[in-house]
């Protein structure tokens, strides 16, 4: 008796918006913190979309589909207010808007640093390239995670199923810890690019030359004439603890906060997240969640340096 393959488990935490049409490219140059006049289609661009007051709507992925494509990864909670803000700039555009939610599943494949089965099947290319494989569109995030987008009429591919297959939880996690802060549903609206280290060489979520965008001035105010005064850091709690996206971080006894939860992961024994705050907060030992007495913040370092260069 033959029994049906085990379904190959998709990740729901991120998703794709469309942006296509013969104005795409310059409508989102006027829309966004990243520069994709340089965007090619083997190689995405992190960025932002702004209000006029520089806080963030949303961050993404910007992939380049062909010469009036382009789709936006981004989470999953946050795709809807993300559409809705570009619709309202796009009236006078020659662009359609999509949410390819429905159309579109995503496979994570993940691999150990000695494992060659990605190079098996022919996936081998630069950090952070895309590539097409089959009818997959493949994403890679890093040297051992790849993204595998494809239609949801279309099956898995069968030679996928050798390799580690991941889970949203382990997928965040991965994202949390190469220091990737992503803003969701629950943090729209709080945060400048900066405040999410959009502005380093790892992110590269800004260009400071690309010329005007919405938010553009405030953005370019603070790398110019500002001092950067809060960051995005990696901490870790001493138990485990049900910690929100949008939660409150306090000093010491102080009930003022001290910072804000941009994305957090539990584990059975702690809790890891990552926090926009300033740096005496984070190396002060002081930061917590809610008791002083129990609930401190023991930082870890990020993969990359915090600078205010491009």
């Amino acid at each position: 008796m033959n029994h049906p393959a085990t379904p190959i488990p998709q990740l729901s935490l991120f998703s794709l918006l469309e942006i296509k049409g013969p104005d795409a490219t310059k409508f989102l140059q006027g829309q966004v913190t990243c520069d994709l006049n340089s965007l090619d289609t083997s190689s995405f661009l992190h960025g932002a979309h702004c209000t006029a007051k520089g806080r963030m709507i949303a961050n993404f992925d910007a992939i380049k589909r062909d010469e009036h494509t382009f789709w936006l990864r981004l989470p999953s909670s946050n795709l809807p207010a993300l559409q809705q803000s570009l619709a309202k700039y796009a009236v006078f555009s020659k662009v359609k808007i999509s949410d390819l939610s429905d159309q579109y599943s995503c496979i994570g494949l993940i691999q150990d640093r000695d494992d060659k089965a990605l190079e098996s099947l022919g996936i081998s290319f630069l950090d952070g390239a895309v590539s097409e494989h089959k009818t997959h569109l493949l994403i890679k995030q890093d040297e051992q995670r790849v993204e595998a987008w494809h239609p949801r009429d279309t099956p898995s591919l069968a030679e996928f199923q050798p390799l580690n297959i991941a889970d949203d939880e382990l997928w965040a996690a991965a994202e949390l810890r190469n220091g990737k802060g992503w803003i969701t549903a629950h943090t729209a609206d709080t945060a400048l690019p900066q405040d999410l280290n959009l502005q380093t060489n790892a992110i590269n979520g800004i260009s400071f030359n690309k010329g005007c965008y919405t938010g553009q001035e405030i953005v370019a105010r603070m790398h110019y004439k500002g001092k950067l005064k809060r960051h995005l850091y990696h901490f870790k709690t001493g138990s485990a603890q049900d910690i929100k996206a949008g939660a409150e971080l306090f000093y010491a006894a102080k009930t003022q906060s001290a910072g804000t939860v941009i994305n957090a992961i539990a584990t059975e024994h702690h809790c890891e997240l990552l926090a926009v705050t300033t740096e005496a907060n984070a190396i002060s030992g002081e930061l917590h969640t809610n008791n002083p007495a129990t609930d401190k913040l023991e930082l870890i370092d990020l993969p990359y340096a915090i600078t205010n260069e491009t």
